[in-house]
């Protein structure tokens, strides 16, 4: 499971994020993930089989965050959806999982001083804020799915775990 992650500061959007902060998100969100698939794979090609799950977000699914951030997680639902075919047919399986908001230290930390008001907007219109946010655990159950071999039909698969809030 590769679940390394970190936000920008403010969630700017694409005319007003700053470069320091594009490169530190991509470094971690994205390219963290890829090394860290890329060297697990050495281990499961040999084995010929293993299950990749990549803790991703409904931001680069939908599109609705920073501009640093759903650049980053939307880079790694291709990086998914290209390991999964790489390795189709080959035991090895790729999955994302991308949940709305989690109720961890980096979101419930985040000043709201800072959001920016013009990207807060425009993410409202594409959530409906009334409905819970997960939990650890809820998404926990879904990556704890996705690794095991119950889930062994399912990959390149980008699964929204977020109790329906952005239908």
């Amino acid at each position: 499971v590769n679940n390394a992650g970190v936000l920008e500061a403010g969630l700017k959007p694409v005319d007003r994020c700053l470069d320091e902060d594009v490169d530190r998100v991509i470094d971690i969100n994205t390219k963290g993930t890829l090394y860290c698939t890329r060297a697990v794979l050495q281990d499961m090609v040999k084995r010929g089989a293993g299950s990749i799950v990549n803790l991703d977000s409904v931001a680069g699914h939908h599109g609705c965050g920073g501009a640093a951030y759903v650049t980053s997680k939307a880079a790694v639902i291709g990086l998914t959806k290209h390991t999964a075919l790489r390795f189709a047919g080959k035991g090895i399986r790729c999955n994302s999982v991308c949940p709305s908001t989690i109720v961890t230290p980096m979101t419930m930390t985040t000043d709201p001083r800072t959001l920016d008001p013009d990207m807060m907007g425009q993410m409202a219109k594409h959530a409906d804020l009334k409905v819970q946010p997960c939990m650890p655990i809820d998404v926990a159950n879904v990556l704890l799915f996705l690794a095991s071999d119950e889930s062994r039909a399912i990959t390149g698969q980008v699964i929204v775990s977020d109790f329906g809030s952005t239908l």
